[in-house]
């Protein structure tokens, strides 16, 4: 009956996130639903979402995944999980761990993402439209050269 109450508890692998960032499977600026737009960032992804670091953008032609335009954008700090190592140096550490550490300039202006790793993206957003029958905002993150899907869910504004 009413009083029977159940709870659902999740326990998932925190990603230790060298590169993150979404992804979109209709461009959320012209709502072209033929191209797919990744954003990417070094470290964790909140910052991109947040906005508080601009991330490389991406657009990518859903019909073979050839790459259209690309925006690099100058990354000179990331935020990552572990507090920094002694040869760190972080610009602040935060009480959940976290801790921003300035990215080498060389590092910080280079392209994000390579170009096949921009076509894997893409494919994996490909394949959660698809399966979701309709353009989703994915946000994804990358550890030791595995992409992971943390969260996809409806666009919902174009």
């Amino acid at each position: 009956g009413h009083l029977d109450v159940a709870i659902a508890v999740v326990v998932q692998k925190m990603v230790q996130s060298h590169r993150s960032g979404v992804m979109f499977t209709v461009h959320p600026v012209t709502g072209d639903p033929g191209r797919i737009v990744i954003e990417a960032v070094l470290g964790l992804g909140e910052v991109a979402v947040s906005g508080v670091v601009t991330p490389d953008l991406y657009v990518v032609n859903k019909d073979g995944f050839a790459i259209e335009e690309r925006h690099i954008s100058h990354q000179e700090k990331l935020l990552r999980v572990s507090p920094p190592t002694a040869e760190d140096e972080a610009d602040a550490c935060l009480p959940d761990g976290q801790a921003w550490v300035s990215v080498p300039p060389a590092q910080g202006a280079a392209q994000k993402l390579a170009e096949a790793e921009i076509r894997t993206l893409a494919a994996l957003a490909s394949r959660i439209e698809a399966h979701y029958g309709a353009p989703q905002d994915i946000e994804w993150a990358e550890e030791n050269g595995e992409f992971y899907i943390v969260q996809a869910r409806p666009v919902t504004t174009v």
